[in-house]
């Protein structure tokens, strides 16, 4: 859908958005600013709107489209119908609805369709929230004179000007200049004008007076000029505007329920984005931009630098990356958005990088090498597949990385990527929750420090190198992984949190002892915090651990032979179904005393046999579930349990009165009070 066309018939508007209520107009007006075409947030929710921002030589040929996210670039109809184009940087946004304001008149009369307002800085009504949920979207920076400060902007592309709350100038020492009672002083025209707070007299240089018009009328309002304005991106490389003009104006919401008020730090306009006009001078300043993208479902605000547009490796379409020059200068963004990167020798990019919704594919030919250093490495909710028999690299050192949920790496069979650098490639700088997930039917080697959003597939796993320890992270609540292989060298480790992993080593030797040694070596005494195989979950958590089985000891239902099990559960789940129940009572029953080879035959404490210690952890955790939620167990469970505790000298090994397994008294005449009760564990 088009807003803004030189053709409004009503036909251009083919894109159903209702019902909401929008302000088009039917007919050109003879004064291309008089038309109205406002299309709000309602009609922009869950698209992506598109702003041309590229001169234009009249105002008739401004353009602005809504998509379908993940619509492509169509560069034969980009003066038309571009598709969404490659943006450069990206701005993180909060949302914030301001619903609790809106109030309607006549009562009972139909309310507006509103929709939750963009932000670049972290949402402005958690100041009225008694216990607000973080948010840790970078704020807006500006600096006068020496002063500095960071607010909450809303984004407006309805507005031509931008502005300062008047606390945000006086942060700046900025003021409107007033008398002894508090009253407003106009200057010769008649307009208000700005002062310093130093001494409440001293006028800020280079004022412009703007009308300003809104719900309440027509006012007039007075701006300076910032010494910087400077908007944080996802890249890292924040975009600086100096001289930024801004007028200083509140705007200020009331809750009609609880009276509560409140003032938005500032409002950035159209004007920083699109060619302005210098109102002391009247001359027309060029746009910093070409393109400008609103994607609302994942908050993003993408920017194209003009004349920088990224370096697009578009879908049907194949770069060959033989050196610097075949694919662009340094510093222009490698953007895939379904294309194939070539890589046929060994060569390094330093190019900010961006994964597309779309995807791409990295084909590095037998022998050849890609070497990713970029400052900047964007996931934005594709695919990146590497193929062939080459080796990937990331290897990242003080860049920035962006994620969007549901980004994954595809490491296809025969092709290795490896990972190094100080940077996690595979994890948002500034969401530390959002992580890349890997597919990994190759070889997949890290040596970094990462956390990923799991990893399946038939590929190989390997931790380290040498004797260089790092730490690999299933970010908590993965769910299940899968590997053929698990290599984990001296002092690394893999943190499974709170998932398991299935290692298919089928065809191969039986790698159990293997992973043993790095389960005891992750245990650490039941710390859970050694290298090896640990758990940063099961070490905040006392009741949890990792426990293990071999398909080839037949214990764990549907594990097959050639399949080893490793999931974070409670002590005591000898079968890993989740559940501490008499099922897991006779494995261990059945192994007491002997000499044993996993957790799967009772040895909870990895100490290689299994003994009291082993009996005390299960007991402590019957009738529970790993979700913290209590099952009942039958009375002959408790029956066998009782008579094998007092049987075999156990009696010491049971907890105190008070806590889980008080159930175990001395006389047999406590069995059936005691059998029909259900442990929850204190």
């Amino acid at each position: 859908m088009e807003f803004g066309g030189s053709t409004p018939d009503i036909s251009t508007y083919t894109t159903n958005l209702g019902p909401i209520r929008a302000e088009l107009t039917p007919t050109p007006a003879d004064d291309p600013s008089d038309q109205l075409n406002i299309a709000g947030m309602p009609a922009m929710e869950g698209r992506v709107t598109v702003l041309d921002l590229r001169p234009v030589n009249n105002l008739d040929e401004e353009h602005t489209y809504l998509y379908a996210p993940g619509t492509p670039l169509n560069s034969s109809t980009l003066d038309t119908d571009p598709g969404i184009p490659q943006t450069q940087y990206h701005v993180k946004l909060s949302f914030a609805s301001f619903d609790q304001f809106t109030t309607v008149t006549p009562a009972g009369a139909p309310t507006p369709n509103t929709a939750a307002n963009p932000f670049i800085g972290p949402n402005p009504l958690r100041q009225l929230q008694s216990n607000p949920a973080p948010d840790n979207t970078p704020p807006i920076s500006i600096s006068f004179g020496g002063h500095t400060s960071t607010g909450s902007f809303l984004l407006d592309t309805g507005a031509d000007v931008s502005f300062l709350s008047t606390a945000e100038a006086a942060k700046m020492h900025v003021e409107y200049a007033t008398d002894s009672h508090g009253n407003q002083l106009l200057d010769s025209d008649g307009d208000p004008y700005l002062v310093s707070t130093d001494d409440g007299t001293t006028m800020i240089a280079n004022q412009f007076v703007v009308p300003i018009e809104g719900t309440g009328g027509e006012v007039d309002a007075t701006g300076f000029y910032l010494d910087s304005l400077t908007i944080p991106t996802v890249e890292g490389e924040p975009l600086i505007f100096v001289d930024a003009p801004v007028v200083v104006l509140d705007i200020t919401v009331q809750d009609p329920n609880t009276g509560k008020t409140l003032t938005l730090d500032g409002d950035l306009g159209m004007n920083f984005l699109t060619a302005s006009l210098d109102l002391n001078s009247f001359d027309i300043n060029g746009g910093a931009f070409d393109w400008a993208t609103f994607d609302q479902p994942n908050g993003l605000l993408g920017l194209t630098l003009t004349g920088d547009e990224p370096i697009e490796i578009a879908t049907g379409s194949t770069i060959t990356a033989a050196s610097d020059s075949a694919i662009g200068d340094t510093g222009l963004t490698l953007a895939f958005t379904g294309g194939k990167l070539a890589v046929t020798t060994s060569f390094t990019s330093s190019r900010p990088m961006e994964v597309g919704a779309a995807g791409g594919t990295i084909d590095a030919a037998t022998g050849a090498t890609l070497l990713l250093n970029s400052p900047s490495l964007t996931w934005m909710g594709g695919t990146l597949n590497t193929t062939d028999h080459g080796t990937v690299t990331f290897a990242l050192s003080g860049a920035s990385v962006y994620v969007i949920p549901g980004s994954t790496l595809n490491i296809n069979a025969g092709s290795t990527v490896f990972v190094a650098g100080n940077t996690d490639p595979f994890t948002d700088s500034i969401t530390a929750s959002n992580h890349v997930a890997i597919v990994n039917n190759g070889v997949f080697i890290v040596n970094a420090n990462s956390s990923i959003a799991g990893i399946t597939g038939a590929g190989a796993l390997g931790l380290g190198v040498g004797s260089t320890g790092n730490t690999l992270q299933l970010a908590p609540g993965s769910g299940l992984s899968t590997v053929s292989s698990l290599t984990i060298n001296t002092g690394s480790t893999l943190d499974l949190t709170n998932n398991h992993l299935i290692i298919n080593y089928a065809g191969a030797p039986d790698p159990i002892a293997t992973v043993r040694q790095y389960l005891i070596s992750g245990y650490n005494n039941g710390t859970w915090n050694g290298p090896g195989i640990s758990s940063s979950s099961a070490a905040a958590a006392s009741s949890y651990a990792l426990g293990y089985a071999d398909g080839a000891d037949g214990v764990v239902p549907g594990l097959s032979s050639g399949q080893i099990e490793i999931k974070y559960t409670l002590y005591g789940d000898a079968n890993l179904d989740g559940v501490v129940n008499g099922t897991d009572f006779t494995i261990l029953a059945g192994h007491l005393g002997k000499i044993v080879k996993g957790w799967d035959q009772g040895d909870f404490t990895y100490a290689g046999v299994v003994n009291g210690l082993d009996f005390t952890m299960l007991v402590a955790h019957l009738g529970k579930a790993d979700n913290g939620a209590s099952v009942e167990l039958p009375t002959a469970d408790w029956t066998a349990i009782d008579a094998f505790a007092a049987a075999n000298g156990l009696m010491a090994d049971v907890p105190e009165p008070g806590a889980a397994a008080t159930l175990f008294g001395i006389g047999a005449g406590l069995l059936t009070r005691r059998a029909r009760r259900v442990i929850t564990p204190g």
